[in-house]
């Protein structure tokens, strides 16, 4: 499944594959973010700064640093899929 997501009037547009699992950092770094499924019931979002990684969870007051290892063995647990920019 793919999606394709955009912000209207933004010309900036999305790409999420759900065929697709990420399970490397250097596929992680070739996105602009990651969106991971937690036991099918809580999503959590992923983005770089600079060289950080940042976790956003919607249920959380503000987005805290993660650590790449982490991050690395989350794949292993947890779906976890791309998200690319869109030409």
């Amino acid at each position: 499944m793919r999606l394709q997501l955009h912000a209207w009037p933004s010309p900036l547009r999305w790409d999420l594959s759900l065929d697709a699992k990420v399970e490397s950092l250097e596929q992680a770094n070739e996105a602009i973010g990651l969106l991971q499924n937690k036991e099918n019931r809580h999503w959590l979002a992923y983005r770089r700064e600079g060289t950080k990684w940042l976790r956003l969870d919607p249920l959380a007051a503000r987005a805290w640093e993660y650590p790449e290892d982490r991050l690395l063995e989350s794949f292993s647990k947890h779906p976890t899929f791309a998200v690319h920019l869109r030409a």
